[in-house]
């Protein structure tokens, strides 16, 4: 029996410290993948402000370009605004100087269609 409970006592000691080394070994391995996924989650916040600032970046360049293309568009309305009323305004000036002529041949029309009467008048 005393044979017995050394053989058992030596196992339970193996047990007891395989049980310390498995520990061991797990905290190490935990302790390990920890610091692996921190690194990762570092890596990641660092991909991932990156990623915003090129963002960023585009969202301002496409700003300031879509900004130019609204002052060009602007400019332009301007312009054709100014045209337009240019080319009213010649037109206008076009149309009077017709309505002008017209009336003078208008008047030199009745004045010829006046003159056979006036001279049938003095006959």
């Amino acid at each position: 029996e005393a044979s017995v409970d050394k053989r058992v006592g030596a196992f339970d000691e193996r047990l007891v410290s395989m049980e310390q080394s498995l520990a061991s070994m797990g905290s190490a391995a935990e302790a390990s993948a920890d610091k692996r996924v921190n690194a990762i989650d570092e890596r990641l916040a660092s991909v991932e402000q990156s990623l915003v600032a090129v963002a960023s970046a585009a969202e301002a360049s496409v700003d300031t370009r879509v900004g130019a293309f609204d002052e060009r568009l602007v400019s332009m309305e301007h312009s054709l605004a100014t045209m337009g009323s240019a080319v009213e305004a010649s037109a206008d000036k076009r149309v009077n100087a017709i309505d002008e002529r017209l009336a003078s041949v208008e008047q030199s029309l009745v004045a010829v269609g006046s003159a056979p009467e006036a001279s049938v008048d003095k006959r």
